[in-house]
């Protein structure tokens, strides 16, 4: 069975689904099926019932017409369902034909020679005579209701008879029309679109959160608590912010490296006005007014322990003690406070 494209292809009626058995039965699994292919150039909107791809043959464009069809000489007419109607399938099927081959040849990924291109149609329900031709349609290129049982092997034998130079199609040309098919520059799942997905759900919660803020100015003393993800570190920095362009000192601190360096980040793009006096870890605020270094913070011991936990936070109240008026906070926010106790 040969590899059908769309795995689920929708068809519009009963002549293109005994079409698309026949195809299944008869060619091989290398060749390529694909159903109800459209393509739009700038003259107007066309659509193939049937691309099929033989590997070692060529390309045949398939245009399949059911109910009762004939020719009067100057036109095709069709009866189905009681009305009788004027089409055209051979112009239908040849226009489509070059507009994908165009729109194929004009990716960059085909890098090869032009392969056997044709069209055909099929008439499911109609008999042709023996002698049928046409200007711009010669008996091989219509098959009739006598043709179908051995429809694939008459597609194959249309692209190998071909009077042409042009090569058979290799399986590099099978890929990279499958490829080219499946079209290029297809939007992608990327991080830059997350961030905007997340940057547009972050604009409706600090919304929210900002009318929290205004809520609780009056208050000296707040604690905020949430889950994991909930904007407790965007609060704490709109809160920093705020009461700094009040003319307020503040100091915004917390207790880890990485995340003191991404609020460094983010207030350094504020205007002088707006940015915190201090910002950064708890323990490096000690040393920046004096206290010693201590131990390596990265060694786990119990000297370490004591001395973070206990030895800097009572030098550093000793110090704050001393500070002189111009170097003292009026407002503290504290990030991931939890990692304090």
């Amino acid at each position: 069975m040969p590899i059908v494209i769309p795995d689920r292809p929708r068809l519009a009626n009963a002549s293109e689904k005994r079409v698309l058995a026949l195809l299944q039965e008869q060619l091989a699994d290398d060749d390529l099926l694909i159903v109800g292919q459209r393509v739009t150039d700038h003259e107007k909107d066309h659509e193939i019932d049937f691309v099929v791809a033989i590997e070692g043959a060529g390309i045949v464009c398939v245009e399949v017409k059911g109910g009762e069809v004939w020719h009067t000489g100057t036109e095709w007419l069709q009866k189905a369902r009681g009305r009788v109607k004027t089409i055209d399938p051979v112009r239908q099927v040849r226009q489509a034909r070059y507009a994908l081959r165009a729109f194929v040849e004009a990716d960059p990924r085909w890098t090869q020679r032009r392969p056997r291109w044709n069209h055909v149609v099929v008439l499911t329900n109609s008999e042709l005579s023996p002698d049928f031709a046409l200007a711009d349609c010669p008996n091989w290129m219509a098959i009739d209701r006598n043709g179908l049982a051995d429809l694939g092997e008459r597609l194959r034998h249309l692209a190998l008879t071909q009077k042409t130079e042009l090569p058979l199609l290799s399986a590099t040309a099978m890929a990279q029309l499958r490829a080219a098919l499946g079209g290029r520059g297809l939007p992608q799942r990327d991080v830059v679109a997350r961030a905007l997905e997340n940057e547009d759900a972050a604009d409706i919660l600090t919304e929210q959160q900002a009318v929290i803020l205004s809520a609780v100015q009056l208050l000296p003393r707040v604690e905020i608590r949430g889950g994991a993800g909930s904007g407790k570190t965007f609060m704490a920095v709109e809160q920093a912010r705020r009461l700094s362009a009040k003319g307020q000192r503040v100091a915004l601190i917390c207790y880890s490296h990485g995340l003191a360096s991404y609020l460094r980040r983010i207030t350094a793009e504020w205007s002088r006005r707006t940015r915190p006096g201090y910002v950064g870890e708890f323990h490096s605020l000690g040393i920046e007014w004096g206290a010693p270094q201590g131990p390596n913070e990265n060694t786990r011991t119990a000297e370490t322990a004591q001395f973070f936990e206990h030895d800097l936070p009572a030098t550093m109240l000793e110090l704050a003690a001393a500070l002189p008026e111009g170097r003292r906070f009026d407002a503290i926010v504290i990030d991931e406070a939890q990692d304090f106790a």
